[in-house]
């Protein structure tokens, strides 16, 4: 049954999806910051300046778009825990 708009098995595919989402941003987050600790011994020019304030563009926006992945697997989690809450208390009133 849908409660909210969403039911049981779109929640779990959002929390599932999110994770995942997550899981993948890490793995890239971990190459470009291996990267980065390296521009400066490679590449001290102008070009590699530009390349490092991009670079903290990027732990910026990660750091933001994580944490988002992170508030939306949480409010996903929420709402299917109170999906389950209702459905156990309807079936508790009905005797069913």
């Amino acid at each position: 049954m849908a409660k909210y708009g969403y039911d049981d098995a779109a929640l779990a595919q959002i929390i599932t999806a999110t994770g995942a989402a997550q899981d993948q941003m890490n793995t890239v987050n971990g190459r470009v910051s291996a990267i980065a600790q390296l521009l400066p011994t490679v590449n001290a020019s102008r070009s590699g300046q530009r390349l490092s304030a991009a670079l903290a563009d990027w732990n910026t926006d990660f750091n933001r778009v994580v944490a988002q992945l992170m508030m939306l697997n949480e409010k996903a989690r929420d709402l299917l825990k109170t999906n389950r809450s209702v459905d156990n208390q309807a079936e508790g009133a009905t005797g069913v």
